[in-house]
This record gives structure tokens, C-alpha cells and sequence, in this order.
């Protein structure tokens, strides 16, 4: 996604060690990946992962995360119109 604001960063194309922006954040938002998830959960991280229904790996991280408070989820579609207020978001 375009998205040009202040404090949002996207991950550079040819970088390779996500994890030093996990580590920086104060919210990740992705895909239920697990090195990505993992690095979040080692980071304390929050976590906001977009739920893809058909991605069967993807709904096996959401569900142990959930079941130990680790993340929330999100629809795409609502994802679209998603917007977070200063000191909206809470873990």
C-alpha cells in the first residue's frame, strides 16, 4: 500500500532484517507469516494480523496467538477503511 504518513514506514524492497523494524514498532501490521509473527511476539510487539479465511497455516498462528492474547485480527475489507487515533491502539 501508498500510504505517506508520519510515523508509518514501509519495509525497503532489498532489506533483509525485518526485525530490526519489528523491534522498533509499536504495531505490526501483516500477514500471519510466522517469522514475521515470531519477531513480534519476541519484540513485544503488537500485533494486527490481516486474516486471510483461506490460508489454512495463516489460521493455525492467528489461533494459538489468540488463545495466549498475542494479536488481533482483521478482516481485509475492513482493513480498507482502517485508521488508528493517537493512543487508539492497545495490545
Amino acid at each position: 500500500m501508498d500510504i505517506k504518513k508520519e510515523n508509518v514506514y514501509k519495509n525497503p524492497l532489498d532489506y533483509i532484517d525485518l526485525q530490526n523494524f519489528i523491534a522498533a514498532a509499536n504495531l505490526a501490521i501483516t500477514k500471519a507469516g510466522w517469522g514475521i509473527v515470531s519477531e513480534a511476539v519476541a519484540e513485544n510487539t503488537s500485533l494486527l494480523l490481516i486474516n486471510r479465511p483461506n490460508m489454512t497455516e495463516d489460521q493455525h498462528t492467528i489461533r494459538y496467538l489468540k488463545e495466549r492474547d498475542l494479536c488481533q485480527t482483521i478482516d481485509w475489507e475492513d482493513f480498507k477503511s482502517f485508521t488508528i487515533s493517537d493512543g487508539s491502539w492497545k495490545k
